[in-house]
């Protein structure tokens, strides 16, 4: 009987020994981590560019906060968003109306400027002032004649 119990008591020891280290290993290895914390700025890039580039579709069109009914043309309107490993806060642009050009973003994240390129008068240049961008939507803002043109896309 005294052989049993010790038995038990040597068993229990054990257990305890192994579920310490268990949870010690786990519990290191979950703090370890070493995530990167990027800036609202480097996470907005982040969100538009994706891994280098990501596509946007057109969603929504509102014209001084007015909702428009997109046409066929709008539904089918995308934009790609590039970016530059050089300097992080540029890149390319292109859409699918064919005009491509660069875009770059302040550090704040809450200003996009597109520069269009291959525009026959020359080159034209859009402030957009960023309402939000996450990894799937893009909602910007310009204000052109006195009227709030907002579009809104959603990644594909």
């Amino acid at each position: 009987m005294l052989l049993i119990i010790s038995e038990g008591i040597t068993n229990m020891k054990t257990f305890f020994k192994i579920s310490i280290i268990s949870i010690c290993i786990i519990l290191f290895t979950g703090c370890s981590k070493n995530d990167v914390v990027l800036t609202p700025g480097e996470q907005a890039i982040k969100n538009l560019t994706g891994d280098g580039n990501r596509y946007w579709r057109l969603s929504k069109i509102f014209d001084n906060n007015v909702p428009q009914t997109l046409t066929s043309d709008q539904l089918k309107y995308t934009k790609t968003y590039t970016i530059n490993p050089a300097n992080r806060f540029t890149g390319t642009f292109t859409n699918r109306d064919n005009y491509k050009g660069t875009w770059y973003m302040d550090s704040n994240a809450t200003l996009l400027t597109e520069i269009i390129d291959n525009n026959q008068a020359g080159p034209v240049k859009i402030d957009y002032i960023i309402v939000e961008v996450t990894e799937s939507k893009l909602d910007i803002f310009y204000v052109s004649n006195m009227r709030k043109i907002e579009e809104v896309y959603y990644a594909f």
